[in-house]
């Protein structure tokens, strides 16, 4: 819910209290004499708020179970600091900081998501062409990943034995799943078919050293991080202690983020 008036402790009290009241009249529901047993309110100071973070509410109200007492919260220093007329601070004017916070969230979003795909902790996600693998059980190979006729195609599918090698030739995604287009190692190392395989067949098939792929997923999401800091730093002359100031401020004010 957003508050339309002022923004003041009374206001958000009062609009909380008569949400609260509405709900509890409530009667068609199917169980428990047609009225809600769970209620979870929460009033925003803005769409903008709403849209980009589950935390930036200013109050909040809900009742756990049926006969449970309500419980209530007034983001009282939140709420002030709404009401407080913007200050200039490191030679930006507020709304400056909160792009520079902006920034900063995305670029630790962006970090993250290439630090994961970097270094993927699911280990068949891991996989890369030239790589070869011993199969440790019975997989299935496909003779292709789109194939025209499907009905065709799975008359065609050999199982490999366990202990088969493959190496990996291709990579294609299909449902937002990788496929292994491979290359079958014979005894002598010549290739003795080709075909696909699914990642979904591999789980568990993977040697895999989980923590030190968490590690070097860390050591790139910091590195990443760590750059694109001083590159916003550079940009709007700050120093990199004024850079970490802007983020607090704009997590203690529950400032937008992308």
């Amino acid at each position: 819910m957003l508050i339309t008036d002022d923004i003041t402790v009374n206001n958000v009290e009062k609009l909380l209290t008569g949400l609260f009241d509405n709900a509890t009249r409530v009667s068609d529901f199917k169980y428990h004499g047609g009225q809600p047993t769970n209620i979870w309110i929460y009033v925003y100071p803005s769409h903008e708020n709403f849209r980009s973070r589950s935390d930036g509410w200013v109050g909040m109200v809900f009742r756990n179970g049926e006969g449970s007492q309500p419980e209530w919260s007034i983001r009282k220093e939140y709420i002030a600091s709404l009401a407080a007329p913007p200050v200039h601070r490191f030679g930006l004017s507020e709304g400056k900081r909160k792009e520079v916070y902006w920034l900063l969230v995305e670029a630790e979003d962006k970090a993250r998501r290439q630090a994961e795909t970097t270094y993927p902790l699911d280990p068949e996600l891991h996989l890369a062409v030239g790589q070869s693998i011993v199969l440790k059980e019975e997989t299935p190979l496909m003779p292709e990943v789109n194939p025209a006729d499907a009905g065709a195609a799975l008359a065609k599918i050999r199982q490999l034995p366990s202990g088969s090698r493959v190496e990996i030739t291709k990579i294609a995604m299909k449902d937002s799943s990788p496929w292994y287009a491979v290359r079958i190692l014979g005894t002598s190392g010549l290739e003795a078919g080709v075909g696909w395989i699914n990642s979904a067949a591999l789980i568990g098939q993977i040697d895999f050293d989980s923590a030190s792929q968490l590690r070097r997923q860390s050591e790139l999401d910091d590195q990443l991080v760590d750059s694109s800091k001083k590159d916003i730093a550079r940009k709007f002359h700050l120093t990199d202690e004024q850079v970490r100031q802007v983020e607090e401020e704009g997590l203690d004010k529950y400032w937008p983020s992308p």
